[in-house]
């Protein structure tokens, strides 16, 4: 009796089957005729083949009302490259960490020009390339300073997505290979999975639907699988982790997700991702003064809210529910990425590195007002007034840097500050 019904069944869904399949087929073939002759393009986001996605360009204080230098100054340029920390344009831009940086350097008589190349979302592998690709050739600075965000940069030294990223061989060597192009496509491809037009409305309707993103869902816990040596099973319970870290009561539901919690969620799905990142950040700094023998590197470690017990009041109820939700606490964070800026500095020196620790500078300033913004816990306007002062405070005192300009040039205005 079941095996008649089983006929019977599928008897009446042969022809739905049969249907589907020469649909699914016949849709398939007009996608590939269309990304073949380039027809009826979907507004795809093209990345960039060296760097993954987008370059915005440098920005310089004159753009926002600095001073010129005098060019018979002969003034020693600075580039600065880093995350969205240092991407950021406060009300007042100058506020920003690097131009608060060339004013008090240049108040104490050392001509220097700030090249400002931050790029938000950037990992510091992708970070380096802009500057070697785009930044060193055009603007021949002397220095290099890279600002490295505790609270997600050890982790981005490992993600395999719309980014070139280090692999560790079956040998053990470590080499970079280009994006994976999930979200943005790589404007050398022709691949059809990248350009098709059927994906891409699939992925805009599920989206429409309230299923964000499926296929570029997909491909991120294809690629997230890849990367980490654990099971698709945990992979999944990551993302899964990850999802309920979104906190819907914030301006950006994002921030927790994205400026501290996703570093520490995958360190602990996947604890031997830790040490990998630890290597990559290593190789990268040896690689840089290997291509850069002759210039100055200077590498600040820029603390996470998690990390200076810098939540804003009005967020901390918040930050613990979503704590709670996702079973990590506020010690836990801070102990790993403690540890992790520990290891950043005691791998500096060794690769050829002035370190800069912001710990030291922000911890127990709490006196100038929230030193991260409640909209999406990026950096506050005063705490990154504190980061220029401290970085410029630690350029005074580099041997490296005071023999490179020749010398202390002091000006008239050496003993003066403008806060």
């Amino acid at each position: 009796m079941p095996k008649r019904r089983l006929h019977a069944l599928f008897t009446r869904l042969k022809p739905v089957v049969l249907a589907l399949i020469i649909n699914i087929g016949l849709l398939g073939a007009l996608d590939l005729l269309l990304v073949k002759f380039d027809l009826l393009s979907p507004p795809l986001q093209y990345g960039l083949s060296d760097l993954g996605f987008g370059y915005s360009g440098v920005r310089t204080s004159k753009m926002f009302g600095g001073s010129e230098l005098d060019e018979a100054a002969s003034p020693l340029t600075i580039a600065m490259i880093g995350d969205s920390h240092s991407q950021l344009v406060f009300p007042n831009p100058l506020d920003s960490h690097e131009f608060v940086l060339e004013r008090d350097l240049r108040a104490r008589g050392f001509p220097v020009s700030m090249i400002s190349a931050g790029r938000g979302r950037y990992s510091p592998l992708q970070e380096y390339l802009l500057f070697k690709n785009h930044v060193k050739g055009k603007y021949r600075p002397q220095v290099l300073l890279l600002n490295f965000y505790s609270g997600n940069d050890f982790y981005d030294m490992l993600r395999p997505d719309d980014r070139p990223h280090y692999v560790r061989e079956d040998g053990g060597a470590i080499t970079m290979r280009p994006p994976r192009w999930i979200s943005f496509v790589d404007p050398e491809s022709r691949s059809w999975v990248q350009r098709s037009r059927l994906l891409w409305g699939v992925d805009e309707l599920a989206n429409t639907l309230g299923y964000p993103r499926v296929v570029t869902r997909l491909r991120m816990l294809s690629a997230a699988a890849n990367q980490s040596s654990g099971s698709l099973a945990e992979t999944v319970r990551y993302l899964r982790n990850l999802a309920s870290s979104q906190e819907p009561t914030l301006a950006y539901p994002a921030a927790f997700a994205a400026q501290i919690l996703n570093q520490a969620l995958y360190f602990q799905h996947f604890p031997e991702s830790k040490a990998d990142s630890i290597v990559f950040m290593r190789h990268l700094l040896a690689q840089i003064r290997a291509e850069n023998p002759d210039l100055v590197l200077v590498l600040a470690a820029i603390p996470s809210a998690a990390v200076m017990n810098g939540i804003p009041a009005d967020l901390r109820q918040a930050w613990k529910d979503t704590l709670d939700r996702t079973g990590l606490s506020a010690e836990k964070i801070a102990q790993l990425e403690n540890e992790l800026v520990d290891q950043l500095e005691a791998s500096a020196a060794p690769a050829g590195w002035q370190f800069i620790d912001l710990r030291d500078c922000l911890g127990g300033r709490f006196s100038s007002g929230n030193l991260y913004s409640p909209e999406d816990l990026h950096i506050s306007a005063a705490a990154s007034r504190m980061i220029g002062e401290c970085q410029a405070q630690a350029f005074l005192s580099s041997a490296a840097f005071v023999r490179l300009t020749g010398g202390a040039r002091h000006s008239s205005h050496d003993d003066s500050r403008s806060d």
